[in-house]
């Protein structure tokens, strides 16, 4: 799973509070998404971790990038 995050403060921060929970993460820079123009930066995540992963960032202040639209924090 690959989820965009606001910026890279907020892609940080996911990859810190996943690790913290054991979950393996990775930050990646995004250039060539026709949907995200400036410095976009995703947060990676193993897919069987997808929902849980949400869940720890959603409670931790992580803020997405505009284009994700998939009902987080709701």
């Amino acid at each position: 799973m690959k989820v965009k995050c606001k910026n890279m403060t907020h892609a940080m921060k996911a990859n810190r509070l996943l690790s913290d929970n054991g979950i393996e993460s990775r930050v990646e820079k995004i250039s060539d998404d026709p949907e995200a123009h400036g410095c976009v930066y995703s947060i990676v995540v193993p897919d069987e971790y997808a929902g849980e992963a949400y869940n720890i960032m959603s409670s931790g202040g992580v803020l997405l990038h505009k284009t994700e639209k998939r009902g987080y924090g709701d």
